[in-house]
């Protein structure tokens, strides 16, 4: 707060007796200023602190290395992201959509009433914030049939993704609404408090590029258009994380 009021002074002071408001030097501000600024300060993120930090490339190779040992499970996936950290891996999934460039939050293990999801991330664009349900599967076991049909960790993914949608517009209230304890903000824009399910969005992550076939991008496509679920492998993130070391924005 004495960093954000500090920032504040020197912009009047900049501005001198002009009228129209504050200079806007966004990255410039320390980052405990922006995330305060912010209405999720633990969970938002921006794409210039991670390339600042000077290790993405690293990391994206660390990532690249564990999905593609044998042993590895999703539970190594969700250590690492969460605890290198290496959050703008799973942040790579707005690559996907045509939100979060404006603004960009990312909620690990998020409640949903009693489900928990892997990943929540909230976007912004334009059109205001837009919200994406991630379930992360085992990266390396019965993810497609040899026929290239889903298997086993694709369908338990896409369950679990039943589960949410029936929790988030049977009680949204109840369930979603308490993302308002993580906030700073006395109030939050209405896309928090009146459920649109156009602004809901799903993300299954299983198996290896290798594991897919034709039909199994058939697949994706039907699912992506008929019950709003992306379906990726682990070398999709891995790719989008290698695009974001020199991108503008998610």
């Amino acid at each position: 707060m004495q960093l954000y009021e500090d920032i504040l002074c020197t912009e009047r002071e900049a501005a001198g007796d002009r009228r129209f408001g504050k200079i806007n030097h966004r990255r410039l501000y320390p980052a405990a200023v922006r995330h305060y600024d912010s209405f999720f300060p633990n969970n938002h993120i921006e794409l210039f602190d991670f390339q600042n930090e000077g290790n993405m490339e690293q990391l994206n190779e660390e990532f690249c290395a564990l999905i593609h040992d044998a042993n590895t499970n999703e539970r190594d996936v969700l250590r690492f992201i969460n605890h290198r950290p290496a959050y703008h891996i799973i942040a790579g999934v707005f690559k996907y959509y045509n939100f979060g460039h404006h603004d960009a939050y990312v909620f690990p293990e998020f409640a949903l009433g009693k489900y928990i999801a892997d990943y929540l991330l909230i976007g912004k664009s334009s059109g205001g914030y837009e919200f994406v349900f991630v379930e992360l599967e085992h990266p390396n076991g019965r993810t497609t049939l040899k026929s290239g049909h889903e298997g086993e960790a694709f369908r338990k993914g896409t369950y679990q993704i039943y589960d949410w949608k029936a929790e988030i517009e049977a009680h949204f209230s109840a369930s979603f609404v308490t993302i308002t304890k993580y906030s700073n903000k006395s109030s939050l824009p209405k896309e928090f408090s009146e459920y649109d399910s156009s602004r809901f969005h799903y993300a299954v992550v299983a198996g290896l590029r290798e594991d897919y076939n034709e039909a199994t991008y058939r697949d994706r496509r039907n699912k992506a258009t008929q019950q709003n679920i992306l379906t990726l492998h682990y070398d999709n993130l891995y790719d989008k994380a290698c695009e974001l070391e020199t991108a503008q924005s998610f």
